[in-house]
């Protein structure tokens, strides 16, 4: 609150939550009635001050948020519509409407004290609506004029609905016109809300070039602080900012070699490796598989198909020739079902499904992708869906494409492509079979799905949460597989439950893929996507689940810890001054001396390349760490997973696992709303699905019929 007087008293800031400022005036207006905002991102912390004490310390960034127009809503019915006629608008326009609006605070123009929240709109355009008025029947048009003498423009308009509760305590409804309604401003679009073409706009906004985004922060400093020194009202609560006492020690680590086939390789600066010519570690072989693929696209996916089986022998891969069964009807169910059913009866290896990625309106991927990956689930048979854009490019002699294809070709079908040594931390390296990485993550509904509320009207807050988790269990110490589960929605922390069951799978998977390595001595823990807040839950409810499954799985195991938390929503960036410039540090660089905690190992790690706009370091804390390791082992370990990624020939921003678990849990929350979606018409095709809504004694039901564990798919990264 110190920090944000400033602002808001004479920079035309408003204070809009928790740690955020942004400017009332809009910077751009997007479609639907939603605008963008400018804004400042702001937390403080006691930190680590370089020279052996602690301090207190404020951490700034900049950032840009949707929020909703403040308008007549009118205006952002035009908006959400153009280039529409306002006459030719339909019921599901409406429901889309109210869809996004619900939840929406405005104020009645002719009565400024008085606002509501937007709950639904009428059924009827406001001219057919009546209601009893000084002994007569009136209509809403016929009030407006007479009464408020306002004319109506937009009759033929619905209207917001408002409750009213009655002395007596009895409820009326009043329907208030559009037209009359102004949208209060400095609203956020709440996530669900927003739209791929939303997020996408905030994601341009905020690729800002580092120099320029450091000059912006401090700009904004100045406007929080101008000088902390003459400033009155800092001075009466003791407070001094000094803006100078930034500066911060960067460590480089050595990049992992590369072990691919039988040769090493060293990564570029960038991180990234050539592979084109190079086998992979160990290459899988395909004896029957399918391809789903519409008859008109024959030609090209049998060329396409000799072009892959050639690759892949180059890199050690062997195939047999596949089968291809011509899709006629893509939203045929019937045939779907049959299909995968003959798949898993005759114990198809892999299929790979040919279809496009195209588009819908609110830019989502079509469902054709969720629809295989749902049957894939149900009868537990590996797929890859490839675009007929990407056999394009391949057929064109785009390698890139057909090694990614490649890549994941191999990995879903137990291969390994690659795997990284560390330099100088070779006590825990995986392959050595004594170290057990173990990576989960909780998925809640995200915006990108169908589930936004004004395409699936159907959406509540009880759809369940899904965690995803994996482990290197597989045939390999560097082979990750993994498996997702459902829980109570919006739990954050991992069910305990749950959790212990699908450790000791893990454990079980483990001893029977590498009965060697079954009693690893040390147990990573890589957490993701929790807030320092949560880290007492991460450590007294979710570690003790995961010590209490390795109890049962073995009460003479007792193997020792470490528990890392790794985020990148976070407001501090870090980066290198040369010649009067700001730029990102190249990968590997570490910050662990100086705006750190003092009460565990902190450290921020930039693993990868960032393509463009500034690098965002990944914030690591070991709230655990039984084997004692030094902070530098910890740093290089966590380095190392970065390059584990097996489909990317480069370092990623967080360890390969937590991407892996992260995916797994996204994949599990797709599984369910395809299966929702399609629940009416599944249900009568295949008779064991589970219940769906799911409710809370469904979800082990759900987990079992959609996931992986103790099936053909649980040695296999499916997710890959």
């Amino acid at each position: 609150m110190l920090l944000s007087k400033e602002a808001v008293e004479k920079h035309g800031f408003v204070s809009t939550g928790s740690g955020f400022l942004y400017e009332e005036k809009e910077k751009k207006l997007l479609k639907n009635g939603i605008c963008l905002k400018f804004g400042i991102s702001k937390g403080v912390g006691v930190v680590k001050n370089g020279k052996g004490g602690i301090q207190p310390a404020v951490f700034v960034d900049i950032t840009h948020a949707s929020f909703f127009k403040s308008q007549n809503l009118i205006e952002s019915v035009k908006s959400m519509f153009y280039p529409k006629d306002s006459t030719t608008l339909t019921a599901d326009d409406w429901k889309e409407f109210q869809g996004l609006y619900k939840g929406v605070r405005v104020y009645v123009t002719y009565q400024e004290s008085k606002s509501i929240t937007i709950s639904k709109l009428s059924a009827l355009p406001v001219q057919k609506i009546t209601f009893p008025f000084e002994g007569k029947e009136i209509s809403i048009p016929q009030y407006y004029i007479e009464v408020k003498k306002i004319p109506l423009r937009f009759p033929h308009f619905p209207g917001v609905v408002n409750q009213i509760r009655k002395p007596d305590g009895s409820l009326f409804e009043e329907v208030l016109p559009l037209e009359v309604l102004y949208v209060i401003d400095n609203q956020h679009v709440p996530a669900q809300k927003k739209s791929p073409d939303v997020m996408d706009a905030i994601r341009q906004e905020n690729i800002i070039p580092p120099h320029a985004r450091f000059n912006l922060i401090k700009n904004s400093m100045n406007k929080l602080v101008p000088d902390s020194s003459k400033n009155e009202f800092l001075r009466k609560f003791g407070v001094r900012v000094n803006m100078q006492s930034n500066e911060v020690r960067l460590k480089y680590l050595d990049k992992p070699r590369i072990s691919m086939g039988n040769k090493l390789i060293d990564p570029e600066d960038k991180t990234n490796w050539r592979t084109a010519t190079l086998s992979y570690s160990k290459p899988t072989s395909i004896k029957k598989w399918a391809i789903l693929c519409k008859p008109e696209d024959k030609k090209d996916v049998v060329i396409f198909v000799n072009e892959i089986i050639k690759a892949g022998k180059n890199k050690g891969m062997q195939f047999n020739n596949p089968k291809i069964v011509h899709l006629n009807d893509e939203d045929d169910l019937y045939f779907w079902s049959d299909m995968f059913c003959h798949f898993a009866q005759k114990n198809f290896d892999f299929v790979l499904y040919i279809g496009e990625h195209s588009k819908n309106v609110a830019g989502d991927a079509k469902t054709n992708h969720r629809k295989i990956k749902l049957f894939e689930s149900l009868y537990k048979v590996s797929t890859e869906h490839i675009s007929m854009e990407s056999i394009q490019k391949c057929l064109a002699r785009d390698v890139s494409t057909l090694q990614n294809i490649l890549n994941k070709i191999n990995c879903k079908n137990s291969g390994l492509n690659y795997f990284p040594l560390a330099r100088g931390n070779e006590k825990y390296a995986l392959e050595k079979g004594d170290t057990l990485v173990i990576s989960y993550d909780v998925c809640h509904p995200k915006p990108s799905k169908q589930r936004m509320n004004f395409e699936d009207p159907t959406f509540n807050q009880l759809e369940p949460s899904v965690v995803g988790i994996c482990a290197n269990v597989g045939h390999d110490p560097h082979y990750f597989i993994g498996d997702h589960f459902f829980q109570k929605p919006r739990q954050e922390s991992a069910d305990s439950e749950m959790m212990i069951e699908y450790i000791k799978w893990l454990l079980k998977s483990l001893a029977k893929n590498r009965p060697k390595n079954s009693r690893p001595l040390n147990i990573f823990i890589v957490r993701d996507g929790i807030s320092q807040g949560q880290y007492e839950m991460a450590y007294n409810e979710e570690l003790q689940s995961i010590k209490k499954a390795f109890y049962e799985f073995d009460p003479k195991y007792a193997p020792k810890f470490v528990m890392i938390i790794s985020t990148k929503d976070h407001n501090k960036l870090f980066g290198e001054y040369s010649n009067g410039k700001i730029y990102n540090p190249y990968p590997g660089a570490v910050v662990d001396s100086k705006f750190v905690r003092n009460d565990c190992f902190e450290f921020y790690l930039l693993a990868h390349n960032p393509p463009q706009g500034t690098a965002r370091f990944t914030q690591y804390n070991v709230i655990l760490n039984e084997i004692n390791m030094s902070i530098d082992e910890i740093e290089d370990f966590v380095h190392a997973l970065c390059y584990e990624h097996q489909i990317i020939s480069a370092a990623v921003s967080i360890p390969a696992s937590v991407y892996l678990a992260d995916k797994l849990a996204s994949r599990g929350d797709d599984l369910y709303m395809e299966l929702k979606k399609l629940y009416n018409e599944l249900k009568d095709i295949i008779p064991d699905l589970p219940n769906v809504p799911a409710g809370q004694e469904d979800y082990k039901q759900l987990s079992n019929r959609l996931g992986c564990k103790n099936s053909r798919l649980e040695t296999t990264n499916f997710r890959a």
